[in-house]
């Protein structure tokens, strides 16, 4: 193999390494999701002692906390916990009083 091809080879890789690893920095940055939407995205598939989570019952509540029902019928609300290192969990649900 000769040298120029070796260079050739060499520079290819570091070129495919480069473009493979850059982000544009013009590209428009994503809106954060609601905590609703966290919401769904993590625990929508979550089976409770209640019953299964209805996703299309999953709302943003005035507190920043996140109100939904399970399968059974009954609201729960809950609240997202975010740690020091950007992650996150989710509160005890605690069962939302129904206003007759």
């Amino acid at each position: 193999m000769s040298i120029q091809r070796l260079l050739r080879i060499v520079l290819c890789l570091c070129v495919f390494a480069i473009v493979s690893g850059c982000e544009s920095k013009n590209a428009p940055k994503s809106e954060a999701l609601t905590p609703a939407e966290v919401f769904i995205n993590d625990q929508s598939e979550t089976t409770t002692p209640h019953g299964t989570i209805v996703r299309d019952s999953v709302r943003d509540g005035s507190d920043g906390s996140v109100e939904y029902r399970t399968s059974d019928g009954e609201p729960w609300r809950t609240h997202m916990n975010i740690h020091g290192d950007g992650a996150h969990s989710w509160a005890e649900p605690e069962p939302v009083e129904q206003t007759q």
